[in-house]
């Protein structure tokens, strides 16, 4: 996303992922460009942020916890802490 709209728009476009990812569980990444309305995504509970510098920030689910997906190719991703 290249900050695309207003922080109004940008609150139910993440509701509607969050619910999406409750009914089917998996793995999203989101790569914000421009990021003036960060706090949406660093307020939702279904995303962390995985990495970020000046110009961008890039936002993952939480692991997805099921047999069916087992883990990912590339490892473990970084945590908050991290």
């Amino acid at each position: 996303m290249f900050n695309p709209f207003s922080a109004e728009v940008m609150q139910p476009v993440v509701a509607n992922l969050e619910r999406s990812l409750k009914s089917h569980p998996r793995e999203i990444i989101v790569l914000y460009y421009n990021p003036r309305h960060a706090e949406v995504l660093d307020q939702a509970a279904s995303f962390e942020l995985h990495m970020e510098n000046g110009d961008w920030r890039m936002y993952g689910t939480l692991p997805v916890k099921s047999q069916s997906y087992g883990t990912s190719p590339a490892g473990s991703v970084m945590s908050k802490s991290e």
